[in-house]
């Protein structure tokens, strides 16, 4: 894993090779944009096989719903020998009054969660049990394909250590949020836009720019030679924020085409300076 580090500092930089993006983004483009910042573009055999069991947790995470997602299902427990939850556990039935991005896209962290309750349909009666059931499947297929708990293996103690680690857990976030940057930068109406978590500019930092700068921490932590790019790449994030921030509510059209612009510079900073690395994986 020597090179993880650096290459996570553009994990979520450039989904896209271009600044602009006109078209809405499907399952295959949301998979591209992960194989790009996880293998820079450069993926082998091996390492596309890897893709396609963590592009088949991010999709049961975060798009699976009204009974879709089976064959990705079988495919993790094929793959990583181990026994995910049923999908009817976690399936978000299909309802005229709800979306699943409702339920998926607010947020990484269920202390963001803002779902419109409807008492009448009771979708969401179990949601909280059903988000971390999702959540599970991305941790544990991340741990499967880059081993970052290697304490697990030990005898005795491994079992009295936490199951994920900070770091673990951190790069799902940031597989999370570029799949929701994609989604912002393809949003042209203000229902799709009012589905997702806030881009950035709230008060409280409940938004993806907040969310991303925090996980790259942790992430980072103990890599002192990518100090100076982080700060750097910070920076440019807390600028764009500033811009969600006088923006205001995105409540028209030509709101709408900023902050689709905004997500676009997330998503493209400091990408043409940098060569990703590839990540090594168990």
């Amino acid at each position: 894993m020597k090179h993880l580090y650096r290459l996570l500092l553009i994990v979520i930089l450039l989904p896209c090779f271009s600044l602009t993006c006109v078209y809405a983004k499907d399952g295959i483009d949301h998979n591209k944009d992960l194989e790009r910042v996880l293998f820079g573009g450069r993926a082998g055999t091996s390492q596309k096989e890897a893709a396609k069991v963590l592009e088949a947790a991010a999709y049961l995470t975060i798009d699976q719903f009204k009974g879709d997602g089976q064959s990705k299902l079988d495919l993790l427990n094929d793959e990583l020998n181990k026994q995910f939850p049923k999908l009817s556990e976690f399936d978000i039935p299909s309802t005229e009054n709800s979306h699943h991005r409702e339920f998926t896209h607010q947020g990484w962290d269920s202390k963001h969660r803002k779902i419109k309750r409807n008492k009448n349909l009771g979708v969401d009666k179990d949601w909280p049990e059903k988000w971390e059931m999702r959540k599970k499947i991305l941790q544990d297929t991340v741990e499967g394909v880059f081993d970052f708990n290697w304490w697990n293996e030990i005898p005795l103690i491994g079992n009295l250590l936490p199951e994920y680690g900070k770091q673990c857990d951190s790069l799902c976030a940031l597989i999370y949020y570029t799949h929701l940057l994609g989604d912002h930068q393809e949003t042209t109406n203000l229902q799709q836009y009012n589905y997702l978590m806030p881009l950035g500019g709230t008060i409280r930092g409940n938004d993806i720019i907040n969310e991303l700068i925090y996980h790259c921490e942790v992430l980072f932590q103990n890599e002192n030679s990518i100090n100076i790019g982080f700060s750097m790449f910070e920076g440019e994030l807390k600028r764009i924020n500033s811009k969600c921030f006088f923006l205001g509510k995105v409540d028209t059209e030509d709101k709408i085409e900023n902050n689709k612009e905004y997500a676009t510079r997330v998503l493209v900073q400091h990408f043409l300076s940098r060569n990703a690395d590839t990540v090594n994986y168990r």
